[in-house]
């Protein structure tokens, strides 16, 4: 390794050579004038393809004064453009639904689909074509959006989430929280959310959302958490074990060592331990220290594990568990462990507080959900209003993200590793 000092924010690319490709290429071709700098335009009845237009000036040797001139013979049918150069009609994709028996052509901002669905890839690639050009497909829909009838995946409405929670702090004067609408204003021509309804959601979003953050602060309070750690021994965190995914790799030479920091979790084994806390730091073979919040990350994790939830939770039928842990089964485990914890500090017993947190866990997956669904439709039509023609996203490189990179202040240092597998 070379004698600098990596800096503190980082990213790691192996294997660089294979993201850069023709970068160079692409930023030169796309500021010359008279060649449009996005992945594809419409033109009358025929598409600009600017994957093409590199093709074509590779074959010239590089010349890039006869770019304008390859612009024509970039110019192809809709049909080629996406049979042969990629293209899909934005915002739209292909979607493979039906066990893979179907596809339909899905709009990613709306969650909705075009009225029809196709058995073959040639049949949906017609269809697209169609909407590359700026056509309708018929069929019935849900709404009509510029008018293309659409059929949403599932409804806007707070109708159909889960009961809200009502026992989490509700003292959070000047307590900040992020939300997925806090900075979105409403745009109207989307029929499936009203003025009202967007309000509605946004309303309690926000609220959910500082009442969380407040809770999450009460339980993380010093007294607070090492009042938990005294308690570890009857929360039920041997559940884990049947879930951990520890292997020959976790290091035994720190197991003594995992278990004089942590000597409250003596009811689980060291590789358990080690596993768990790479997983909460999201990192690998990480060395040992002591981190309070480690506690509600075992938590979180115990909540989702079978065990816990059948033999803990006694007050709680597994259909209900079933439902109230959505399938994924991947959400945050420690703020869902810091959900359970205040329940505790609450004076709920450990069944009644697990409860809680996953009901309160179900409401906050729901309520997250869907507002950063209605902010996708909202920032959609934002841009849509300021958008002109008809084409794709403007072409970007590996090198766009580097300048904004180090517009943000990070560094970048090349680490080369030789034959003998060194690095330097």
């Amino acid at each position: 390794m070379a004698n600098e000092v990596p800096p503190v924010r980082m990213i790691v690319i192996d294997e660089f050579h294979n993201y850069m490709g023709d970068d160079s290429l692409r930023e030169k071709l796309r500021a010359i004038d008279g060649v449009p700098g996005v992945s594809y335009q419409v033109q009358g009845e025929k598409v600009f393809v600017f994957e093409k237009l590199v093709q074509l000036v590779k074959q010239n040797n590089n010349n890039l004064s006869l770019a304008s001139e390859l612009v024509p013979q970039a110019t192809v049918t809709a049909l080629e453009a996406i049979e042969d150069w990629s293209v899909f009609p934005e915002p739209y994709e292909r979607y493979s639904d039906d066990h893979g028996q179907s596809l339909s052509i899905y709009h990613r901002y709306f969650n909705a689909y075009i009225p029809r669905k196709y058995q073959s890839r040639d049949e949906c690639n017609i269809d697209a074509a169609s909407l590359l050009l700026g056509h309708h497909i018929d069929g019935e829909g849900d709404f009509t959006y510029r008018g293309q009838q659409m059929v949403l995946k599932k409804p806007f409405t707070l109708n159909g989430i889960p009961e809200r929670p009502e026992w989490l702090h509700k003292s959070h004067d000047d307590i900040y929280a992020y939300s997925h609408l806090w900075n979105t204003n409403f745009v109207s021509g989307f029929a499936p959310i009203s003025e009202s309804l967007f309000n509605d959601i946004k309303s309690v979003e926000v609220e959910w959302k500082k009442d969380t953050a407040a809770a999450f602060s009460f339980v993380s309070d010093q007294d607070n958490t090492a009042a938990l750690w005294a308690r570890a021994g009857e929360l039920g965190l041997d559940a884990i074990v049947g879930i951990s995914e520890c292997s020959e790799e976790e290091d035994p030479a720190l197991h003594a060592d995992f278990q004089a920091l942590y000597p409250e979790l003596s009811m689980l084994p060291p590789a358990v331990i080690q596993e768990a806390f790479d997983d909460f730091l999201e990192g690998m073979w990480e060395l040992p220290y002591r981190d309070e919040a480690f506690l509600f990350y075992l938590m979180g994790r115990a909540a989702c594990a079978p065990d816990c939830k059948v033999q803990r939770l006694e007050k709680v039928t597994e259909a209900a568990i079933s439902q109230l842990i959505t399938s994924d089964c991947d959400f945050n485990p420690v703020n869902t462990g810091k959900l359970i914890a205040y329940s505790l500090l609450m004076g709920n017993s450990v069944a009644d507080a697990y409860h809680a947190g996953l009901e309160a866990k179900d409401f906050d997956n729901a309520i997250s959900t869907l507002a950063y669904e209605v902010s996708l439709v909202m920032k959609y039509l934002a841009r849509e209003v300021t958008v002109k023609g008809i084409e794709g996203n403007p072409v970007s490189t590996l090198g766009d993200s580097f300048r904004l990179m180090r517009k943000s202040g990070v560094s970048l240092l090349t680490i080369k590793q030789t034959r003998n597998g060194s690095l330097s």
